[in-house]
């Protein structure tokens, strides 16, 4: 190949990934054009004050703060059992939107790790249901979490059973009085949990198990 069919060949390969670009970008648009029309189903669960012996823990690793335009791109389980880790699940996925450089200096993963991930798809959210089974769910700020994950529900027309969900902020809120406040990093190093850095789901889904527990000691 000589220099000029090179630089031709390289320029069409520039216009296909322009073109892509594009088409994705109104993908987008229009998606979140039918989002702004359709109203989806309230965000519901069962809110639980005490922590069960067999529960899992929630963690979801996302693009943005909104559970219509932001899309997980990891969600990590662990079954605990009297205190003790007896399963995990935990999965990668390709979001719609790239990760922004803040979110990636957070949790450490990069766009193109994720490029040749899986979208989420319907039999995902439906191996989720069946981890979680009738089980307690517990996440700290738990009403973000249970937005994404019920989101899921709804987009892949998934019945979700009512969820029973312990939120370890507000437990902590009464139990903690010689935090500077609430956030889950901070109670990680208030109570020498284990350290994530970068933040990882399925550690820090580790590490609500483990918070919980402990407020659950100090509750009693």
């Amino acid at each position: 190949m000589n220099e000029d069919e090179a630089l031709k060949r390289l320029k069409t390969e520039n216009e296909l990934l322009v073109m892509k670009l594009r088409l994705k970008e109104k993908y987008i648009k229009e998606l979140e054009a039918e989002l702004k029309q359709r109203k989806r189903p309230p965000v519901h669960y069962v809110k639980s004050q005490e922590l069960a012996d067999h529960f899992v823990t929630l963690k979801i690793e996302t693009t943005g703060l909104s559970s219509d335009f932001h899309d997980a791109f990891q969600i990590a389980l662990i079954e605990f059992d009297n205190g003790k880790v007896i399963n995990q699940y935990m999965k990668y996925f390709r979001p719609t939107r790239l990760l922004t450089k803040k979110v990636t200096q957070l949790t450490g993963v990069t766009n193109d790790f994720l490029e040749d991930k899986d979208f989420i798809e319907k039999e995902d959210i439906e191996a989720i249901r069946a981890f979680i089974g009738d089980k307690q769910i517990v996440a700290h700020a738990a009403t973000f979490s249970m937005k994404f994950l019920l989101r899921y529900f709804d987009d892949f027309n998934i019945e979700a059973p009512e969820f029973t969900v312990l939120d370890t902020l507000p437990l902590a809120r009464k139990v903690v009085k010689d935090s500077p406040n609430h956030k889950f990093d901070t109670l990680k190093s208030h109570f020498n949990l284990v350290p994530s850095e970068p933040e990882d789901a399925l550690t820090d889904a580790l590490v609500t198990g483990q918070l919980a527990l402990k407020l659950n000691q100090l509750k009693q």
